[in-house]
């Protein structure tokens, strides 16, 4: 039996889509973002793809990714979500793609995305990410 041990995280993407050719399996990251903009909040948008490429896994590793905006009294967390990453080889590559859909945004500001790894939720990586006030500052 092996033992699970962190992931290093190569890449950590926000996209409008992502597309898979059927006969190769590459991917395709389209629209690649790091701010969107809004006339007013809250906003709905409609899909915000969240791809986390890792290596270096070996065994079985809870994964959570979390999204947390700041706010005047500290930060909130707007999402939560995890599952189990499954590699036996520490060299292999592995994707993790998050589908959100229809996502609301409640505030302007900084939002941060973290990937968190194991039940000691250690933080393995982190990304800004904006929401701005169409014609406001970034």
């Amino acid at each position: 039996m092996t033992t699970a041990t962190d992931p290093t995280v190569i890449a950590f993407l926000v996209c409008d889509q992502v597309i898979q050719d059927g006969f190769t399996g590459k991917k395709s990251f389209i629209g690649v973002f790091d701010n969107m903009s809004a006339p007013s909040v809250p906003c709905i948008c409609p899909e915000l793809n969240v791809v986390v490429v890792l290596t270096g896994c070996r065994g079985t590793k809870k994964i959570i990714l979390e999204m947390v905006v700041d706010t005047p009294t500290g930060e909130k967390v707007v999402l939560g979500l995890e599952g189990n990453l499954q590699s036996d080889d520490p060299l292999k590559m592995v994707d993790l793609i998050f589908k959100l859909r229809q996502f609301p945004f409640t505030d302007f500001g900084k939002y941060t995305l973290r990937v968190k790894a194991g039940d000691s939720k250690n933080v393995i990586s982190h990304r800004p990410f904006r929401v701005t006030k169409i014609g406001g500052p970034i």
